[in-house]
């Protein structure tokens, strides 16, 4: 698992400051469907990106990428949400690769600093 030069407390203001009020209340009258929907739309756009940016090389030009276009449609709240549930899932990734012994990287510290950078540059282009 590597954390690069990112921690949590990059994290935590990117939340604060980069996520608009409006997102929040978008967010509280979707309901189960909505997010089920935004679920389901963020696992097409990751599919997409490791389709079209494949391998380890292409880790932070894919999630930058994704995040922008997801951010785009969706808001950065959304964005941000489904950036960190999929590195979550990572995580629980990595533990099953460590039992078996081998290797994890799926949860990644740069790649949440990636996913933000696709967010930030949403409000700026």
């Amino acid at each position: 698992m590597r954390t690069g030069n990112y921690g949590p407390q990059f994290f935590l203001k990117a939340f604060k400051y980069w996520s608009p009020p409006e997102d929040f209340e978008k967010l509280t009258i979707l309901g189960q469907e909505g997010i089920l929907y935004y679920l389901n739309e963020g696992r097409k756009l990751q599919r997409w990106g490791h389709t079209n940016f494949p391998g380890e090389e292409y880790s932070s030009l894919r999630h930058t990428i994704s995040s922008f276009i997801f951010a785009k449609q969706y808001g950065p709240l959304s964005a941000r949400l489904f950036g960190f549930g999929n590195e979550g899932i990572g995580i629980f990734i990595d533990l099953n690769n460590e039992l078996q012994g081998q290797p994890g990287n799926a949860f990644q510290w740069e790649d949440l600093f990636n996913n933000e950078k696709g967010i930030w540059q949403s409000w700026t282009k």
